[in-house]
C-alpha cells in the first residue's frame, strides 16, 4: 500500500559526490534525520520481520503439517534457488514496468499463493511449483530498493 500511494519515481536522479571529506558522524546525523530514509527503513524492517516469520512458518508447515520432515531442506533449497533465478527476471520486469507495478504485482501473487499453500496437501511434486512461484514473486520485493 505504501509503494502504491507513495511518491513518484525519479528517473533522472544524479548523485553528487563532491564532498568526500565529510565527517562520518555528520553524514549519519543527516541520514537519520532524513524522513524518507526513516520511512523506507521502517518499511524494510517490517518487511524483513514478515519475511523471516513466513520462512520459519514454512519450515514448520512442511515438517509438521505435510509430514515431510525429511524434505525440509529440499523445500527451502528450491525456494532459495527460485529467488536467485528470479532476480534477473524481475530486473527485466522492473526496467519495463517500474517499481510500483512490480511491488503491487508481487504482493498480489504472494498473498493468495501463501494462503493456497495452507490448503494444498500432498507430495513434493505437488508443492514444488508453488514454491518456485513463491521464490520468483518474492525476489521482486528484494529488488525494490535498488
Amino acid at each position: 500500500m505504501a509503494a502504491l500511494l507513495g511518491v513518484t519515481e525519479r528517473k533522472d536522479t544524479v548523485v553528487d559526490i563532491s564532498t568526500p571529506d565529510e565527517p562520518v558522524l555528520k553524514t549519519l546525523r543527516v541520514m537519520f534525520t532524513f524522513k524518507p530514509f526513516l520511512y523506507a527503513s521502517g518499511i524494510y524492517l517490517c518487511y524483513g520481520i514478515a519475511t523471516s516469520t513466513i520462512q520459519q512458518g514454512l519450515a514448520l508447515y512442511i515438517q509438521y503439517s505435510l509430514n515431510l520432515g525429511d524434505m525440509v531442506e529440499i523445500y527451502l533449497t528450491v525456494a532459495t534457488a527460485s529467488v536467485v533465478v528470479g532476480i534477473p527476471i524481475v530486473k527485466l520486469l522492473l526496467d519495463r514496468f517500474g517499481r510500483k507495478t512490480i511491488c503491487v504485482g508481487s504482493a498480489l501473487v504472494l498473498v493468495p499463493l501463501l494462503v493456497g499453500l495452507i490448503f494444498i496437501q500432498g507430495s513434493l511434486a505437488v508443492n514444488i511449483p508453488f514454491l518456485i512461484v513463491y521464490g520468483v514473486a518474492s525476489s521482486g520485493l528484494f529488488m525494490l530498493p535498488w
